[in-house]
C-alpha cells in the first residue's frame, strides 16, 4: 500500500516515523527540505511537490498548519485533487474547519478521490509514542480501508460519522483544553501570590476532584519551565474556528470566548509564535522573586 506524506512538522514527522515502523512505504513532501532531509534518512522517499505525492499514493496524509494551508495545497493550482488517482483517499490528519473538509470534498468526489477528515489529539509525545487519539469522519467504507494506517500513529481510534464530523469533535476537544490551561495560569498565578508552593499546588489538585488531563500532564511541564511545541497561534486558530462552529447552532460560548480574548492579548504582543508554555513565564519569574 503506497502512501503520501505532505507536512512533517512537530507532528507529522514523528508520525512518518511510526508508519515506517509499521512497514510502510512512504513518500514525503514538506516545503522546509530539512524536514524532509531527516525522514528521508529513516527511509522515506522524497517527493519534489505535492502533486508527485499524490500521483503515486494510494492514501495521501495531510498535516498541515491551517485550513488555508490546506486548501492551498489540496485544491490550489497543481494540488493534490488533480494530481491524485481515481479510487485514492485524501486523509487529513490536520486541524481545519469543517468546512475546508466539505470543500475539499467537493472537488475530490467527482474525480473518484475519496476524502476522510481524521483530526489527532495528543500532542507531540503522542505523535511520537503512536498512542494519538484520532477522530475520523467520512464514509463507513473508506474508513474501514485506513485502519491499518490510522493503528500505526494512534491508539485511539474513532468514527464519528459524516465529514467534518471529525474536526468538530476535535475542535470542541481544543476549545475544552484551552479553557482548562487560561485556569490553570490563573490558578498558579493566585498560588504565588499566595505563597503556596506550586509544585505541591499542582500535585494535591492532581489528587483531588479538580485534576484533569491539562493540570495532570501540562501544569508540571510549565512549573519547569519546558515548552509543549505548540504554539500560541495555533491555539488561537482551533478556539477561534470552535467558535464559529459554536455561533452557526445560534451558541455562544462565554468561557470559551473569554479564554480566547485572553490568548488574543498575547497576539497583540507579538507572541503568537511562542510556545504556549510563554502563557506562565511570568509567573514562574514572580515565584523566584518571592
Amino acid at each position: 500500500m503506497g502512501l503520501g506524506f505532505i507536512g512533517l512538522g512537530t507532528m507529522g514527522a514523528p508520525m512518518v516515523l511510526n508508519l515506517l515502523k509499521a512497514g510502510f512505504k512512504l513518500k514525503v513532501y514538506d516545503v522546509d527540505s530539512e524536514r524532509v532531509k531527516k525522514v528521508v534518512e529513516c527511509g522515506a522517499e522524497p517527493a519534489c511537490c505535492p502533486r508527485e505525492v499524490a500521483s503515486e499514493s494510494e492514501f495521501i496524509l495531510l498535516c498541515l498548519p491551517s485550513g488555508t494551508v490546506s486548501e492551498e495545497v489540496t485544491i490550489g493550482g497543481g494540488g493534490v485533487v488533480q494530481s491524485a488517482q481515481p479510487g485514492s483517499v485524501i486523509v487529513e490528519l490536520s486541524t481545519v474547519p469543517p468546512s475546508t473538509i466539505r470543500k475539499i470534498a467537493s472537488a475530490a468526489e467527482p474525480l473518484g478521490v475519496d476524502v476522510l477528515d481524521a483530526p489527532v489529539s495528543g500532542g507531540r509525545s503522542g505523535a511520537e509514542e503512536a498512542t494519538l487519539t484520532i477522530m475520523v469522519g467520512g464514509r463507513r467504507d473508506v474508513f474501514d480501508r485506513s485502519i491499518p494506517i490510522l493503528k500505526a500513529i494512534g491508539r485511539e481510534i474513532y468514527y464519528v460519522g459524516g465529514l467534518g464530523s471529525g474536526q468538530t469533535v476535535k475542535l470542541l476537544n481544543n476549545m475544552r483544553v484551552l479553557i482548562d490551561l487560561v485556569t490553570s495560569r490563573y490558578m498558579l498565578e493566585i498560588g504565588v501570590k499566595a505563597g503556596v508552593d506550586l509544585k505541591l499546588l499542582q500535585e494535591i489538585i492532581n489528587k483531588s476532584t479538580g485534576q484533569s488531563w491539562v493540570w495532570t500532564n501540562w501544569v508540571p511541564k510549565f512549573i519547569q519551565g519546558q515548552s509543549l511545541g505548540a504554539t500560541i497561534n495555533i491555539f488561537n486558530k482551533d478556539m477561534t474556528n470552535a467558535i464559529e462552529i459554536a455561533e452557526s447552532f445560534n451558541v455562544y460560548p462565554e468561557v470559551a470566548m473569554a479564554a480566547l480574548k485572553e490568548v488574543k492579548t498575547y497576539l497583540e504582543r507579538s507572541m503568537g509564535g511562542s510556545d504556549i508554555s510563554a502563557m506562565f513565564n511570568s509567573i514562574l519569574r514572580s515565584e523566584s522573586n518571592i
